[in-house]
């Protein structure tokens, strides 16, 4: 994935880009940093990847803690079989949230978008 900085019209920490071949699992870390450092009290978090084909629009195909991403030491861990990946074809536009174990004051979930992209999913490598 390519992550970009700059103007960023959206409420996510960064806007990234990738594609993602389907023919083979897809096995890739992305280390969260503050500064080059890595971000901390992350690791307890619950994450996800969300993968939509317009705003709006239900989820395609979503990685969860324990279901395809994992976390540890602020790399975020992606593994989703290529079974899961299969369906896949094209441009979507991705998520990347983590949720916190302490609510807001309102008492919702603290849910922290940390990056919005498009995601090509090509039907390569099989």
């Amino acid at each position: 994935m390519r992550r970009s900085r700059g103007i960023n019209p959206t409420a996510a920490r960064n806007i990234f880009s990738g594609v993602v071949e389907t023919g083979e699992t897809w096995s890739e870390d992305i280390e969260i940093t503050l500064n080059g450092d890595p971000y901390p009290d992350i690791d307890d978090h619950t994450w996800k990847m969300v993968f939509y084909r317009s705003p709006g629009c239900p989820a395609d195909l979503t990685l969860s803690s324990g279901s395809g991403l994992s976390i540890a030491n602020s790399v975020l861990s992606v593994r989703a079989a290529q079974s899961r990946l299969s369906s896949m074809c094209g441009d979507y536009f991705c998520d990347i949230t983590s949720t916190d174990a302490s609510p807001t004051v309102d008492g919702a979930p603290n849910v922290i978008l940390w990056a919005r992209g498009i995601v090509t999913f090509s039907k390569g490598a099989s």
